[in-house]
């Protein structure tokens, strides 16, 4: 029986049988290894899977965050124009102004001033106040805005910029700004061509064009004080019809762009003269905001002279209190039937004293050892004319008597004439060499003289050295030396050289200009002009920045060896009504 298995396992049909199972085995085994995709390999490894899970990967966190929007970067073939970011509490109000900046190859976020702390992070190359922040600005300390934007460059737009500049105690912040609106405010002429033609080309007539479609929104103008360069700021673009107001300026890092109008009502000439400013800003050296704050130059007591008219209906002069005392004011003017509102006051403690009605008008108020700590604290008297000018002016006097201090020059001489008779008390004058005789004279015309009276007003006291024979070579030995301002935060003028060579005497001045002061050049003027009194006066016209403007200087030596220079503007612009006025500046050797 045996014999017989064997022999059937070893025959055909038992070796087909067996072939057929096993291959029916492997079968089911390829099949199952083909479903697991052992034998497609190539199909599957392409599949995006693993990009698709890494994606959301780094997602998570930003969603969290409204803000801030960040657009792609440009392509290389766009203007360099950086990073920049809008700093809106109506986003879209900026977005049309974003969008052309991104097309033109700017990186552009934007923020809400709830989220101030956030520039720290992306660094942007400019900074863009949209106006439509509004007075949050006001709101906020000035300590912190000073350090936030102390080296950012800003661009700011229409009041909320003005603000925010007065709060960093720039000239762009300037309350004595011209508002206008409708297409006078947004028609502009801009005088250097530079703005017109780089990167982009502006399209203009006779360099002017209209920035913005007609619209009632407010626009602010800086006004010049008879140019920029007098005023502490560069103008960029003035209004077409009043030319010594500037609704595009800056003053070191700080731009104001003063049009209120949301971006959506630009005209493409005013996008493209935007890119160009930013452009030009942003290749600009900066200038941190600690050079660039204004420097207010205090009045001293004294006697001031002006005129209010149309234009200028309000005027205000900064005095500093050094000392606990009485402040005395007296205000008369003509027409005296007039009224005025004449106060006395500070900037942030809200202290002050007002008086309205016709001329004259006076005001007393006692400075206190608190009033003294507050340093920072300016103090202003301020004339302002509420009622219509018609086509008349107001020609106004200001008396003003501070409490002395060690800081204060001296009270400026003026040597009675021989047939002036003495009057009043004699009086002890300080002592000095050579020893003073005591000369009491009338009081001089008051028109823009720079004299001291007290009040109430006594005969005027003035000390003249006792007339000695000099030498020629005495008159200008006062005046040889390199001098510099006792001020260094002067914005005026900043250093003097004069020389006496042969029969003629040479000056040379310098002005406070970022990042390197102005050269005004040299004027020579005869030996001659300076007199036995210690008074040199120059005329120094032509200067760049003064085209406008006659420009007369007086310089003296005082008693106490110290050099006083008065500079007189005159304003010879036939479309400015801007009338005289000085600055005075104190400098040592």
């Amino acid at each position: 029986m045996s014999d017989e298995q064997k022999q059937w396992w070893q025959t055909l049909p038992a070796v087909v049988g067996g072939a057929a199972t096993l291959l029916t085995a492997i079968t089911g085994l390829l099949i199952a290894l083909n479903q697991m995709g052992v034998f497609a390999p190539k199909e599957k490894k392409p599949a995006p899977t693993p990009e698709i899970v890494e994606k959301p990967a780094t997602g998570p966190v930003t969603p969290k965050k409204p803000e801030p929007q960040v657009t792609a970067k440009p392509e290389a073939d766009r203007i360099p124009l950086g990073r920049t970011t809008f700093i809106s509490d109506e986003s879209d109000s900026v977005k049309p102004l974003a969008t052309f900046l991104e097309k033109q190859g700017a990186e552009v976020s934007i923020i809400s001033t709830e989220r101030l702390e956030e520039l720290a992070t992306l660094r942007p190359d400019i900074v863009i106040v949209s106006s439509d922040t509004g007075t949050v600005w006001k709101k906020l300390s000035k300590t912190m805005l000073s350090r936030l934007f102390e080296n950012s460059k800003v661009i700011a737009s229409g009041a909320a910029g003005a603000a925010l500049f007065q709060q960093l105690g720039l000239r762009l912040g300037d309350s004595q700004g011209m508002h206008s609106s409708g297409d006078r405010g947004a028609t502009v002429v801009v005088p250097v061509p530079e703005f017109l033609r780089s990167p982009l080309t502006v399209p203009v007539e006779n360099k002017t064009l209209q920035l913005y479609e007609a619209s009632s929104s407010d626009t602010i103008g800086i006004y010049d004080e008879g140019s920029p360069t007098v005023a502490g700021f560069e103008g960029i673009a003035r209004w077409a019809e009043q030319k010594n107001h500037w609704p595009i300026c800056r003053q070191g890092n700080y731009v104001l762009w003063g049009f209120g109008a949301p971006a959506s009502q630009m005209t493409d000439a005013g996008k493209r003269l935007f890119v160009n400013l930013f452009a030009n800003h942003k290749a600009r050296s900066a200038v941190p905001l600690s050079q660039s704050q204004k420097k207010p130059e205090y009045v001293k007591s004294g006697v001031i002279s002006e005129r209010l008219s149309k234009q200028f209906p309000n005027q205000s002069w900064t005095f500093q209190a050094q000392r606990p005392g009485r402040v005395r004011a007296r205000l008369s003017w003509s027409p005296p039937e007039t009224q005025l509102a004449f106060i006395i006051g500070t900037d942030q403690r809200r202290r002050f004293e007002r008086k309205d009605g016709p001329s004259p008008l006076s005001l007393d108020l006692e400075v206190n050892d608190e009033d003294v700590a507050h340093s920072d604290d300016d103090w202003h008297v301020s004339v302002t004319h509420f009622g219509d000018f018609g086509t008349g002016a107001i020609d106004y006097k200001l008396e003003l008597s501070l409490p002395q201090d060690s800081t204060s020059p001296p009270v400026p001489t003026i040597t009675a004439p021989p047939q002036a008779t003495p009057t009043g008390p004699p009086v002890t004058p300080r002592p000095a060499s050579p020893t003073p005789r005591v000369i009491a004279t009338p009081r001089p015309p008051a028109r823009l003289s720079p004299s001291v009276f007290p009040l109430p007003l006594p005969p005027r006291v003035v000390v003249t050295p006792t007339p000695t024979p000099l030498p020629t070579k005495s008159k200008v030995d006062g005046f040889v030396g390199h001098w510099r301002s006792e001020d260094p935060n002067t914005v005026g003028l900043t250093k003097a050289d004069i020389q006496a060579q042969s029969n003629r005497v040479t000056v040379h001045l310098w002005e406070r200009c970022h990042p390197t002061d102005c050269d005004w050049g040299t004027k020579s003027v005869p030996l001659s002009e300076a007199d036995d009194k210690g008074v040199l006066e120059i005329q120094w016209n032509g200067n760049k920045g003064y085209e406008r403007t006659d420009l007369q200087i007086k310089i003296k030596v005082l008693p106490d060896k110290r050099l006083q220079i008065t500079r007189h503007f005159h304003v010879i612009d036939a479309a400015s009504s801007r009338p005289d006025y000085e600055k005075v500046g104190y400098f040592v050797r």
